[in-house]
């Protein structure tokens, strides 16, 4: 029986992602609603072959404004917000089902598993059920987020998990999303520059298409708007610290990297990524000082183990098989070939193929 949840939708030019995305929903939810902001390929097509009519919708350069008016047209009692280059993962139907019947009147997170283009992933938690009743509606031109009576609400965690595939470099380069979401982020920052969560959606965005310094910039900026002992409150900032991080690190600004990471696990002791991109930084410095520091910050990972993707945005395996891997890369460069081998095979065994590739030369 399918659940009694309209999958709410916008699209434009989605011909190549739109059936995956469907057939993952489509024997789950009782409705799909497609709002279509002016498709000039084959994503009504695509969407016919399921029985699915698209709803033009008029594009106002608003991202909310979309949203908005597609869940406007859904009739089921709850909604989940997806894009067409997500999937739900089969695994996660019996938490939606729960989070159904459990006749909650709260919005539910859902768990994101972002693909990036070398196969690594990295988890967020983005709120993305809701009930279907006029209290809940989107704000914001772009990374526009869901509000109840004009505030945001307290969302309750479910086991509910998206597959998205839509940032790797080939996506993102296909469909030109880096220059449409700067445009309307400098669009909104002219309205307002001392918003923080602009500020730091303009840093990801720069971020994401590698221009770091940019970046930087923007990322301090988000930093330096919230009060210090505001922003353990504020979800979306301790990625901005760690985004700062890495992006300071490509830089190669790597005593700017250390300042920063300190004040950042001063905020957040429990934030394994930010050890991680600690340990990074101390490997390429190539100093004796900093060489000395690697194996215990990188045990210190393995110690506190993979992020709780509930509380933070983490990359996979920085608290398992990569700070293994990276063990393995300081106990080989210093020639303790048998610790080498054993952080290895620790990597190896959760998968990490670059982890047995070392092993076979270390072997030959």
């Amino acid at each position: 029986m399918k659940l009694p949840i309209s999958v709410c939708m916008i699209v434009k030019n989605e011909e190549d992602m739109l059936a995956q995305c469907l057939s993952s929903v489509a024997d789950v939810v009782n409705e799909i609603v497609i709002g279509d902001t002016g498709s000039t390929d084959n994503t009504e097509g695509v969407a016919r072959q399921y029985g699915i009519q698209t709803i033009p919708i008029l594009w106002k350069d608003c991202f909310a404004t979309a949203r908005n008016a597609v869940i406007e047209l859904a009739t089921q009692p709850y909604i989940l917000i997806m894009d067409a280059d997500e999937r739900l993962i089969e695994s996660s139907i019996d938490a939606l089902q729960g989070y159904v019947q459990s006749g909650t009147s709260s919005p539910g997170k859902v768990k994101v598993e972002n693909v990036k283009e070398d196969g690594s992933v990295v988890y967020s938690q983005v709120t993305r059920l809701f009930p279907n009743t006029p209290s809940y509606r989107y704000e914001g031109k772009i990374h526009e987020q869901l509000n109840c009576n004009g505030i945001q609400p307290s969302s309750i965690m479910t086991s509910v998990s998206l597959l998205h595939l839509g940032y790797t470099d080939s996506a993102i380069a296909e469909r030109g999303k880096l220059e449409r979401n700067l445009r309307l982020l400098l669009e909104a920052e002219c309205q307002d520059q001392s918003n923080p969560y602009t500020q730091y959606q303009l840093g990801q965005t720069y971020f994401v298409g590698k221009q770091y310094e940019k970046a930087v910039q923007h990322l301090y900026n988000a930093i330096q708007l919230l009060p210090m002992d505001e922003q353990k409150t504020v979800a979306y900032m301790s990625n901005a610290w760690l985004s700062l991080c890495y992006s300071l690190f490509y830089l190669k600004q790597y005593n700017d990297v250390l300042k920063i990471v300190m004040n950042a696990i001063e905020l957040y002791p429990d934030y394994t990524d930010l050890y991680f991109v600690y340990g990074l930084t101390l490997t390429s410095m190539g100093h004796s000082s900093a060489l000395e520091l690697i194996p215990d910050v990188f045990m210190h990972c393995l110690a506190l183990g993979e992020t709780n993707s509930s509380n933070y945005e983490t990359s996979k395996g920085v608290g398992t098989f990569k700070a293994h891997f990276n063990l393995g890369v300081y106990w080989e460069i210093v020639g303790d070939i048998s610790r080498a081998k054993h952080h290895y095979q620790c990597a190896a065994l959760d998968g990490y193929d670059v982890a047995n590739d070392r092993l076979k030369i270390l072997t030959r």
